[in-house]
């Protein structure tokens, strides 16, 4: 049984280093070969360092707590690899009324905190006496959190926090797609607070582990690029073929045939873990339908600013995760990390690394401005905002112009026609993060998911 799989970032990887461990006692399983159209491992996870700063193109990290990501680098005997952020990535800020104001880390915190006003604090304090929806309609995560906590709150708090994590517009995003434990609470509990309070009450503990390192993540010593490429090359006896675009991809009666711009590859069984834009290209001979639909998945653009200065140069003690603005402040800027104090290593002694996020789906007029324009807006406003003294004596950027899968409602529909495909065919396999969730925890459950389905039966 020969597999290929489409796709090096973090979902290909994954699926293939879980195969070449089955592999080693299981002689049924073939040839296992890796395609992708760029240079080497990592896919839109890029790490550049530049002049001893350490500035990502992606994802900064991998939540500590998820415990199958720690497993699979123990098991490839890469602990040594793995880097854990500074306790001070607990602390987060939230930019509102010009200011930042430390996330509540509990109910007595929230009372206290001046992110909500008097009225918009007891608003959320109705939100377990508030009836829960009757219906299975799609809702958006703004619908969804309004209706439950208030609109002050659904917008300092859960949309700031959505421009981050998809650096999209909670308004079109589908809380059962993108938030799907946060629907579950509503869904299984009636609300939010009573849900949260009940699953403390299940029985299920996370382990010391989890509990010490909450809200802490996980990434290398050299960066998010390095924890790709570390499991890349633990993978025993699987192929890669880079500089391969796949061009099409034909159900034959044994299995399929993959032709790329280096020749006609044959397979068994196929795992697609690359983007939705690329595979809707290639995948229309398969499935017509599900090709379609790949191609209607929207993607925000963002445009990553990495600004390094010396320590002294600014007044704000960087100490924390970092910030993300509301809405309402009409801020350029999505978010921004404190790099440096994230991870040790992300810049020189003495130095400070801050990384600046903007444009997304709810200003991507923006990306039409050239990349001076756009560092200079964002200085300007990280220079107010954290009382930056003088300019950055390091600039790193990175522009994407599809970056992040946008799970619009309806999304789910994508992912049924996907489901469909895999079980009428049961040797083809939707993986990445076009369907399943877009964090790089999403993105490797699934992928051993798939490994688990593609030899079950073999």
């Amino acid at each position: 049984m020969d597999i290929i799989i489409i796709g090096a970032g973090i979902s290909g990887i994954s699926l293939a280093y879980r195969l070449s461990e089955i592999k080693r006692d299981n002689p049924a399983i073939g040839a296992v070969t890796v395609i992708d159209k760029g240079h080497g491992a990592g896919g839109c996870i890029q790490t550049v360092c530049d002049n001893g700063f350490q500035v990502e193109s992606g994802p900064n990290g991998v939540l500590y707590s998820k415990k199958h990501v720690r497993e699979l680098y123990m098991r490839a005997g890469l602990e040594n690899v793995l880097q854990i952020s500074a306790p001070v990535t607990k602390r987060k800020y939230i930019q509102s009324g010009g200011q930042l104001h430390a996330v509540p880390s509990g109910p007595i915190s929230a009372l206290t905190s001046k992110l909500l006003s008097f009225p918009g604090k007891m608003r959320v304090l109705k939100e377990p006496f508030t009836p829960p929806k009757t219906d299975d309609s799609d809702e958006s995560i703004a619908e969804f959190t309004t209706r439950r906590i208030g609109a002050e709150a659904a917008d300092k708090l859960i949309a700031a926090v959505v421009g981050g994590i998809y650096a999209g517009d909670s308004s079109k995003i589908s809380v059962k797609s993108a938030f799907p434990r946060m629907y579950a609470l509503e869904h299984n509990y009636g609300s939010l607070i009573k849900g949260m309070l009940n699953k403390g009450n299940d029985g299920k503990r996370r382990e010391r582990a989890d509990r010490k390192h909450s809200g802490m993540l996980i990434s290398s010593h050299t960066g998010m690029q390095g924890l790709v490429t570390a499991l890349a090359e633990k993978c025993a006896g699987v192929n890669f073929r880079y500089n391969t675009s796949v061009e099409k991809a034909e159900k034959t009666d044994k299995g399929y045939k993959i032709y790329t711009n280096n020749g006609v590859l044959e397979c068994d069984r196929l795992a697609v873990c690359c983007n939705a834009y690329d595979a809707a290209g290639f995948l229309n001979p398969l499935d017509e339908t599900l090709a379609k639909m790949l191609a209607k998945v929207v993607y925000a653009p963002i445009f990553i600013c990495g600004m390094g200065f010396s320590a002294g140069n600014i007044s704000h003690p960087l100490d924390g995760f970092g910030y993300l603005a509301a809405p309402d402040e009409k801020s350029v800027i999505l978010g921004t990390l404190f790099s440096s104090s994230v991870f040790s290593g992300r810049a020189p002694d003495g130095k400070v690394l801050i990384t600046s996020i903007t444009v997304g789906d709810r200003n991507r007029e923006l990306f039409a401005l050239g990349d001076t324009e756009l560092k200079e807006m964002i200085f300007a406003q990280v220079k107010d905002i954290l009382g930056v003294k003088t300019s950055p004596e390091s600039v790193t950027v990175f522009r994407h112009e599809r970056s992040i899968p946008q799970y619009y409602i309806g999304h789910s529909a994508v992912v049924e026609k996907a489901d469909e495909l895999t079980g009428r065919l049961r040797t083809f396999y939707m993986g990445g993060n076009s369907c399943r969730g877009i964090s790089v925890a999403d993105c490797i459950q699934t992928s051993l998911n798939i490994a688990e389905k593609i030899t079950e039966n073999v």
